[in-house]
């Protein structure tokens, strides 16, 4: 019987499209690229998710690699959290999955500065009885230390819980790791595919 749903935030409740925010802040088309590559694709991305190296540490790297003003690039990093804005009808889901007494938990690759600024300013983060963010346990998606890490924080099963996450990588690590996997494209693909596992929603 399924008891617990886990959330990914990226692009499932939050909204985490880099390269649209940086048209809407109207940085210019010749340094998108760079940007892209150099910081959101980057090795010290990966390590801010890991916890491995500090926001400070990486602004620098970048501000020493990248082929852009450093004005701008200490203003894509001051900046580019303001991104992350909830996926409302996801939300709702969410909500909705709270009153029927599912047991919810999160399990995300996250910065600890972004996961502390999200967190705070959103009030949907109350709605989880508990969950995991990379950078606190130094395990990032797929690895299956970090779903196990979950298991045994949460006190949950793998086999009673169903794990949404909008990248296929992590959805065959979490089934590799007993969890059932939907795969994220929008609310409504969600709500089908909960309802498809038996969840009355």
């Amino acid at each position: 019987m399924l008891r617990n749903i886990v959330f990914d935030l990226g692009n499932v409740l939050l909204d985490y499209l880099p390269e649209e925010h940086l048209k809407a802040r109207r940085v210019a088309p010749e340094h998108i690229p760079s940007l892209m590559e150099g910081i959101f694709r980057s090795e010290e991305w990966v390590r801010l998710d890991l916890g491995t190296l500090t926001e400070v540490e990486a602004v620098e790297r970048w501000v020493g690699r990248l082929d852009c003003p450093e004005a701008l690039v200490r203003d894509v990093v001051d900046h580019w959290r303001e991104m992350l804005t909830p996926i409302e009808d996801t939300v709702g889901i969410l909500e909705r999955l709270k009153k029927s007494g599912y047991g919810l938990y999160f399990l995300s690759n996250f910065h600890e500065a972004a996961f502390e600024a999200v967190s705070a300013r959103h009030g949907f983060f109350g709605l989880f009885d508990g969950g995991i963010v990379s950078c606190r346990v130094q395990r990032v998606k797929p690895d299956a230390e970090i779903f196990r890490r979950l298991v045994e924080a949460c006190g949950i099963r793998a086999e009673e819980s169903v794990f949404i996450d909008d990248v296929e990588a992590n959805i065959l690590g979490a089934a590799r790791c007993g969890f059932q996997g939907i795969r994220f494209t929008s609310p409504q693909n969600l709500l089908e595919s909960l309802r498809g596992l038996g969840i009355p929603i």
